[in-house]
């Protein structure tokens, strides 16, 4: 990955990740994961990249909270695309760190900020559960899930 390709945030974290920009997305998330989200750096993903994203795993982009298109309006399918997983309802605890670049065919990482945990979904293959992995709380906990050290 070269140098060039990651977004450091400013002093303070990114001025337009706020309550604000998170509803006008309709994103429910919490304050810990705007906290996360405002001060994490990021890699490019501008619309340049559509067709040639950089891929952080297998068949995996970063979503990029930092991109110049992300500060208007979007449309729903443009925010599906760049921040939502496609068929996980994501709770209001979770970062999704990473998505899927196109269609069904790749993976999803999720940050989750109660637990510590992050979790590679891989929605093609389906679950492939780890000891950490729970059954009983929603879909996408039933993907490989490793601690944060």
């Amino acid at each position: 990955m070269p140098p060039s390709a990651i977004r450091y945030p400013p002093q303070g974290g990114w001025e337009h990740v706020d309550k604000d920009w998170l509803k006008s997305l309709k994103l429910d998330r919490n304050d810990t994961v705007l906290d996360l989200m405002r001060h994490i750096p990021y890699i490019k993903h501008d619309e340049e990249d559509d067709f040639d994203p950089r891929m952080i795993f297998e068949r995996t982009t970063v979503v990029d909270c930092a991109a110049e298109r992300t500060l208007g309006p979007l449309h729903e399918s443009q925010r599906d695309f760049l921040f939502e997983p496609f068929g996980i309802e994501v709770p209001p605890h979770v970062h999704v760190l990473a998505n899927l670049p196109s269609g069904y065919d790749g993976h999803n990482i999720f940050i989750d900020t109660e637990r510590g945990r992050v979790i590679l979904a891989d929605t093609q293959v389906g679950p492939r559960p780890t000891d950490l992995s729970l059954f009983d709380k929603g879909d996408w906990l039933e993907y490989a899930t490793y601690a944060v050290p």
